[in-house]
Order: structure tokens, then sequence, then C-alpha cells
């Protein structure tokens, strides 16, 4: 959707737009003070809009607003020029009724709204200059009628100018955003739920002689520099030394793999290394070491399958002595140190005995 000029050209920068509330039709404003709409229900919805006035509002103003009423048959336009015109969206080609009297507009985003019966239509006014008669007003809330087509009444919001307006259904209340940041709610206490309610019907906090405070100044004369205690110029250095930040001590390495794009110690030296220092072969029995391989080995051999079992040769290992041999080994052990102690020329017989 585009919004072109009455001799075509270049595009016109949109100031404004809405959806109707069944969504049938889309309202738009340009700076050239054209008021457009499209509808959903013909074929082709293209760049040109079905319906459109170039002359709504004066040229090179900024339409602020444009607004549906809630039966979708009247549209309201807010214009920079200063004047708020009802149109017909069934015979769009002049406005239904134009009012432009004390209502100045110098916001680029004032509103004009419906309210939820649509009977009514209400907008905002700017604030009026030091040098106008009427200085002093501030901004207001204007209410007109659709069915007198005339203004109903004017209500002084607050000394700045009243830009934005919400008249909401459910709560039946009006909020007006000012210029000054502050948001003003207008209710009915009968007919308004909720809302604004909610904080006007709360009682105001009873004040207690604890709330009193006599706002006076609470002076500390150790807190200042010319009473400071004198530090050891020693404390002073171990303080800064155990301060990271202060003695500029470098980031410690990573503890295992990197983050944040350091680089860890999580490497191959490292690995072996652990490896290493877990595993200690020199306090290892080498055979209880064998012998734990054994059972293993029977069930899953490694080198010799079951295609050799069969004809694999037998272990044979050495036999156990017999406890009378070991002592009879021992007991030559003993002769032959005595005969290799006895002196030279001795008698050799003298062992014989002991020999047998």
């Amino acid at each position: 959707i585009k919004l072109k000029p009455r001799g075509g050209g270049k595009r016109v920068p949109v100031t404004a737009c809405c959806f109707s509330p069944n969504g049938d039709m889309i309202a738009g404003a340009g700076r050239m003070g054209s008021v457009q709409i499209w509808e959903r229900k013909q074929q082709r919805v293209g760049p040109r809009a079905k319906k459109k006035v170039y002359t709504a509002h004066e040229p090179q103003t900024e339409t602020s607003c444009v607004a549906f009423a809630s039966d979708n048959r009247a549209l309201a336009s807010r214009g920079g020029d200063g004047t708020l015109k009802l149109w017909d969206v069934r015979k769009f080609k002049k406005p239904v009724v134009e009012w432009k009297q004390d209502l100045p507009n110098d916001y680029p985003t004032s509103d004009v709204a419906f309210s939820p019966k649509g009977d009514l239509i209400i907008c905002g006014t700017t604030s009026k200059a030091p040098d106008d008669k009427k200085a002093g007003r501030g901004g207001e809330l204007v209410f007109f009628s659709r069915k007198t087509r005339k203004e109903v009444q004017r209500v002084r919001i607050c000394s700045a100018s009243v830009v934005r307006v919400i008249w909401n259904a459910k709560l039946n209340q009006i909020f007006c955003g000012c210029s000054d940041g502050a948001t003003r709610v207008l209710y009915d206490p009968e007919l308004s739920r909720n809302g604004a309610l909610l904080c006007v019907k709360k009682k105001a906090k009873r004040k207690s002689a604890m709330d009193f405070s006599t706002f006076l100044h609470i002076k500390n004369p150790n807190a200042l520099p010319l009473f400071a205690e004198t530090q050891n110029p020693k404390r002073i250095r171990q303080k800064k030394r155990a301060d990271p930040v202060a003695s500029k001590k470098p980031m410690e390495p990573l503890k295992g793999e990197g983050t944040g794009g350091r680089v860890g110690l999580h490497n191959l030296t490292t690995h072996l290394m652990q490896c290493m220092a877990k595993k200690n072969l020199r306090n290892e029995d080498p055979r209880e070491a064998l012998l734990a391989w054994d059972e293993k080995a029977k069930a899953d051999p490694l080198f010799f399958g079951n295609a050799y079992k069969e004809t694999q040769p037998e272990q044979i290992y050495e036999e156990d002595k017999d406890e009378d041999e070991d002592e009879e080994s021992e007991q030559i052990k003993e002769l032959k140190k005595k005969i290799s102690s006895t002196p030279m020329g001795a008698d050799p017989e003298a062992h014989r005995k002991d020999w047998r």
C-alpha cells in the first residue's frame, strides 16, 4: 500500500493510519493533507486507494491521527492545521462536519478518539503561548457530539499540552498523556470500573509521630581525612599485595579444558604425567601382576585362540621338593663349611663319620 499525491510521482510520507473495528478497511493520512481508505472487499488491493480525499487538510501539514467509529461508518481525522473533521465512509467526498475553533495542534502524534458507543468524539489541545490573549488555559480535553455536531464540553487537564488520548471501553475511563510526561485519568465514580478507582478508594495512611524527621545533618569528625589514622607502610603494602587488582596479579592458568577463549592445560603432556603419577610400577610385585592376568588369559586368550587349544603343549613346572631333601641339603652345606674351616695338616677322616 502506497500513498501518492493526486498527480502521481514520488511517494508521500505517511503520518497516521488505523484499522476499522471489523478489519475490512484501512485509513491512512499523508503529509500533503490527504486522507485515503483501502477496502478489503475489492478484488485487488493495489497501491491506489479506492476512496481518497486529497484536500482533507492543508498541504504540508501532518495529520496526526485518524480513527474509525465503533459502527465502521464514521471516520475522524485530526489535522496539523488545527482542525477536527468527521467523515462518512459511505460518502467519502466531503466532511460531514468540521471543527476548527480553538483547537491548536502542534504535535505530530496528537490523538482523536471515539467513545465506546461512538456518539462522542474527544481530542486534546496544545497549551497556549504566553503572548496569546487566552494564555493560561493550558491543555484541554474537548468533547464533541456526533449527533448534534456541536461542541459539548471543555475540560482543563493541566498547564501542559494534551497529546495522547484513549477512551477505554471496559474501564470506562479516559487516559490523557501530556507533554510534561504525566498521565491524567478522568473517571466517573458510578459508571467507571476498577482502574483509577482502585487507588482512589484506598484510605490515606495515618500519620504517626515516628514518621516525623527533623532532616538534621549527621556530622562525624572521624570520617574526615584530617582525623584519619595513619597506617604502617608495611601494612599498606601487605594489603596491596593481597589485592589482585592493585598488585596486578596475572591470571591463573586454567585447570582442565580452556573456556572463554583461554587455552587450558589439558594436552598430551599433562595426560601422560597424570597417567604416570597414577600408575606407579616401582612398588608393584611383578608376580602378582602376572597372576592377575592368569584368569583373564584363560577365559579369553589373546595370542592363541580356540583353534590352537587342543595342540598346545602341556605346561611343565618344577615339582616341589620334599622337606627331607631340604634338611639334607642344609646338613651337607654345614659339613662343607666345617671341612673348609679345618686347618692345614689336620686329619680329614675326622669328618667322615659326619659325612656318612
